[in-house]
């Protein structure tokens, strides 16, 4: 037998602790802790006002369990007893029906979403006995309208009063930091005064206030101040936060500001102009984003950088100068601004990334030869109607282009290697594209449901491609003489190959001048499109279109009256 008890004994050692057993003494289920204290875990009475005891079974009620009196939507009122000295996590949490609780001074912190979702909740008294108040602990509190925060509180925590009913609020002295999205949709939100302690502020805290007039800041303050109601830092080099209620529809950056934060001016739908100072050198993620009212903006050449989405979802703004510096046109700068027809884009940008003028109605746009990349549905959706893409630019991401109904030429320079899955998918009206001699993959449906696309002009040998690309389009493929691949290509696209070949024939009888008109034939591949092209300065030419023709019978010819008043004129052949 005693063989077994070390066995035994190291059984005992290894087993996890017994839970506390939970009890019922009507209305409340409680444990008791293994200080002799009493912990409410839940609660099946009625509705209305409850008084919770201070004690159960003859002992203390010290604590109220996570989700104790959640989602009871009867309840009206609570008055805790003094003999807590803690509210826990979601204790309250989307009691509907409750209007009032009272606090008393025993305790000193509030869990996270204690009382979140309860929207009927107009009044609370926290004591100053109170030093943490949890995050969320009054998120979609709706009617709650005033609180005062306890003098011995150091942190406002995450989302504290996302989407209350807060018509103003001061932040106590004490307070040293403001988390994140402490303020978030608190649409009655007028006014904010910012204690002189308060050294961080997170991102988002104050956005979405659409009532928000002013921001406060108290003289005190070393890390931040208010610039007529505007949030910015001490040194005012970065503007922090512009109230999204001012009624103001114009606004001046600071010129002593180089950096528009993030959000900045995020929902500002009352301005209608922002001037923006020499002195900036970066706007900041959604810094203008959904400024519905905003109708140009003008980004000086100071600026070298412009974040994501900077001015997205901007409606009414219509036009749009991009300074000589800026890098690179990030993710979603002008996405779904759904308004916008004119832009110039700066010499200095080298990247116009994804989604950058996604759905916005751009009729046209110069692409600068400093622009290196074009990414995934950059302008996916927009109403460009003639395009031409720069020697400079190596590839076309997904989709870039997708959607462009109203495109109908298409010009590809010949830095362009690969042009990605769907890049001109859906354009409609496209009936010609000429690509440049770098391409070497066409991707899956690059050009498909292109369904006015009859010509496609390929400057160098047959780049890889199947079935796909072309699907739904009567298109035929141009090629210049001396390239490869062409009888391949045919066959896995499905459309035919033909030699593009005119030539103009400088003498013989149709050559020269008769009747007052000068003339010429041009030969080449049967049926094969063409544009004669005049200038008078091959030095500095200008190329003008003079007709375009078919080659019927691979022979055609060309005449117009004799330019009597000009000293030279030059003719060259194109593809349409």
């Amino acid at each position: 037998m005693r063989s077994v008890w070390p066995l035994l004994l190291g059984l005992l050692l290894f087993a996890p602790p017994a839970a506390h057993a939970q009890s019922y003494s009507p209305p409340y289920y409680y444990t008791v802790n293994p200080d002799g204290t009493v912990t409410i875990t839940g609660y099946d009475g009625p509705g209305g006002a409850i008084n919770i005891p201070g004690s159960i079974a003859g002992q203390s009620v010290t604590s109220i369990g996570e989700w104790a009196f959640s989602d009871n939507i009867d309840l009206t009122s609570v008055t805790i007893p003094n003999s807590v000295t803690s509210l826990t996590n979601d204790m309250f949490a989307g009691d509907a029906g409750l209007t009032s609780v009272t606090i008393p001074n025993s305790v000193t912190s509030i869990g996270g979403a204690a009382f979140a979702e309860c929207s009927s909740l107009t009044g609370v008294s926290i004591p100053n006995s109170v030093t943490d108040i949890g995050y969320d602990a009054f998120s979609d509190c709706t009617s709650l309208t005033t609180i005062t925060i306890p003098t011995n509180v150091t942190s406002i925590a995450n989302s504290l009063f996302w989407e209350s009913g807060l018509t103003n609020i001061a932040i106590p002295k004490s307070v040293t930091n403001i988390a994140n999205y402490a303020f978030w949709y608190s649409s009655n939100l007028t006014s904010v005064t910012i204690g002189s302690g308060v050294t961080g502020i997170g991102i988002q805290v104050f956005s979405f206030c659409p009532s928000l007039t002013a921001i406060n800041v108290d003289t005190n303050n070393l890390a931040y101040m208010s610039a007529d109601g505007v949030l910015i830092d001490k040194s005012q080099s970065t503007l922090i936060q512009y109230p999204e209620g001012n009624a103001a529809t114009s606004y001046t950056i600071p010129n002593s500001v180089t950096d528009i934060g993030n959000w900045a001016f995020l929902s500002c739908a009352n301005l209608r102009s922002v001037t923006i100072d020499n002195s900036v050198t970066n706007i900041g993620y959604e810094a203008f984003c959904f400024c519905n009212g905003l109708t140009n903006i003008t980004i000086p050449n100071s600026v070298t950088s412009i974040q994501g989405e900077a001015f997205s979802n901007c409606g009414d703004l219509a036009s749009a100068i991009i300074g000589e510096n800026v890098g690179s046109i990030e993710y979603a700068t002008f996405a779904e601004c759904s308004n916008l027809n004119s832009v110039v884009i700066g010499g200095g940008v080298t990247a116009i990334g994804d989604l950058a003028f996604y759905f916005t109605s751009l009729t046209g746009v110069t692409i600068p030869n400093s622009v290196t990349s074009i990414g995934q549905a950059s302008f996916d959706g927009t109403s460009l109607t003639n395009l031409t893409i720069p020697d400079s630019v190596g590839s076309l991401g997904y989709q870039a282009f997708a959607g462009c109904t109203n495109l109908e030429n298409l010009s590809i320079g010949t830095g362009v290697t690969n042009i990605d899955e769907e890049a001109f998918i859906g354009c409609s009206s496209l009936t010609t594209a000429s690509i440049g001699s770098g391409v070497t993959n066409l991707g899956y449906a690059a050009f498909g449901s292109c369904s006015e696309l009859a010509a496609v002009y390929f400057k160098g040998n047959a780049p890889s491609a199947d079935a796909t690309v072309f699907s739904g389009d009567p298109a035929t493929a141009y090629y210049l003489r001396g390239t490869t691949g062409w009888t391949d290509f045919s066959t896995s696209t499905g459309i035919p190959a033909v030699l593009w070949n005119p030539v103009i024939e400088a003498g013989g009888a149709s050559f020269g001048v008769q009747s007052n008109q000068f003339g010429f034939n041009i030969t080449g591949t049967t049926n094969i499109p063409i544009v004669v092209e005049a200038c008078t300065n091959l030095a500095q030419p200008v190329w003008v279109p003079l007709q375009s023709m078919t080659l019927t019978n691979g022979l055609v010819h060309f005449s117009e009256p004799v330019q009597s008043a000009t000293p030279a004129r030059y003719y060259r052949i194109s593809a349409p």
